[in-house]
């Protein structure tokens, strides 16, 4: 399969993704904060497995296959997850006096979060990147749980 028939793949799954959020975000039994959990959540296992099996999937055809099978996955996941909640629970967590502004500030450290590993990146290895993308993951899930609250419904 041609590279751009793989990227269109990957947009497919993503799409899906986005409508799943789209079609279970006002559940008031999964809402945002569940959704943004889960999402995190799935980011870190689904890296950390490649983190902690690069050896044997790299020494393989069929750990390949595995990569692109989490590459897809995670685009689901990020798509049905942060994705989807980030913009959405800063617009409604905000008191109306300093929404505009906090939802600014939310997006600009947003911004350097996605910054910062665009740049460190560079700078370590293959292996190590997923290391750093599952722990984020699992940072995110926990500073969710513990810190955004749920506005699903009211």
């Amino acid at each position: 399969m041609t590279s751009w028939l793989w990227n269109l793949l990957n947009v497919g799954v993503a799409l899906v993704g986005y409508h799943a959020a789209a079609f279970s975000i006002d559940w008031k039994w999964w809402g945002r904060k569940r959704m943004q959990a889960v999402g995190f959540l799935a980011c870190f296992v689904l890296f950390l497995v490649p983190a902690c099996l690069w050896d044997s999937l790299t020494g393989s055809t069929a750990g390949g296959k595995v990569f692109q099978f989490i590459y897809f996955f995670s685009s689901f996941w990020n798509q049905f997850g942060p994705n989807c909640t980030t913009f959405l629970v800063a617009a409604e967590v905000y008191p109306s006096s300093v929404r505009s502004r906090a939802h600014g500030i939310s997006a600009a450290v947003g911004k350097l979060g996605a910054l910062t590993p665009t740049i460190l990146f560079n700078y370590i290895s293959d292996r190590t990147k997923f290391w750093v993308v599952c722990w984020a993951g699992l940072i995110g899930c926990v500073v969710t749980l513990l810190f955004v609250p749920d506005a699903t419904g009211e």
